[in-house]
């Protein structure tokens, strides 16, 4: 988790540097001993009849990190037109979505990303991803 955490802060400062701040711009807004969050999620084919994926949504906190944690694609974000684009797995990869929080500090420049998670087919077996979120406290 530690490592993590120093991935996302790093991440976050590339950001800053990027937007042409100092990379230490986002620091305040995050305590010395920073707590996130990391789960496992277990996404059923849909051959169990629950069928169940995750709806269109955007991540409230600065930026996460998804380990998609088996080789089942169903991860799609939107782009700019609004069309939904594949996130295929690629094995050592994160996915990165900026959050609600990243949008809301840097003005909508960089704006969060909308995202689902669709039901592996039937037969194909759990899909599973292992997300990480930064979470600010300040």
């Amino acid at each position: 988790m530690r490592q993590m955490s120093d991935v996302s802060m790093f991440f976050t400062s590339l950001i800053a540097e990027s937007l042409e701040m100092p990379s230490t711009a986002f620091d305040n807004f995050f305590d010395q001993d920073q707590q996130h969050k990391l789960k496992i999620v277990k996404y059923p084919d849909s051959g169990d009849g629950v069928g169940q994926g995750v709806g269109p949504h955007k991540d409230s906190m600065l930026t996460s990190y998804l380990l998609q944690a088996s080789q089942h694609n169903g991860l799609q974000a939107q782009n700019t037109n609004g069309r939904w684009v594949d996130c295929p797995p690629i094995r050592g990869t994160l996915v990165v979505a900026i959050g609600q929080g990243m949008e809301a500090l840097t003005g909508g420049v960089c704006a969060s990303t909308t995202h689902r998670v669709l039901s592996p087919a039937a037969g194909a077996g759990a899909r599973f991803s292992i997300p990480f979120f930064q979470v600010s406290l300040r």
